[in-house]
């Protein structure tokens, strides 16, 4: 149609919620790790792969400006605050 669209998906994949709350998984390695494991395919759609952010207090200015940079670096943030 020639209009350009983007859309936001939020989801909370259940494994995934579960992961980032243990010590082991909580880094941005280790969620893309977690990730290319359960979704192989996910490498040519998300190239820079996913961003991780620790816990912080929701609706904060601290996870706000978190936020904002981490989407200059990848598409995708995956928050610890979810779940």
């Amino acid at each position: 149609m020639g209009i350009p669209l983007r859309s936001v998906i939020h989801t909370q994949l259940s494994r995934l919620v579960m992961e980032s709350h243990i010590p082991k998984y909580a880094s941005t390695q280790a969620i893309n790790k977690a990730v290319l494991r359960y979704d192989p395919e996910t490498i040519v759609q998300v190239r820079e792969g996913v961003g991780f952010l620790p816990f912080m207090i929701q609706s904060s200015d601290e996870l706000m400006r978190a936020n904002v940079e981490g989407l200059r670096e990848c598409r995708i943030v995956w928050g610890q605050n979810v779940g």
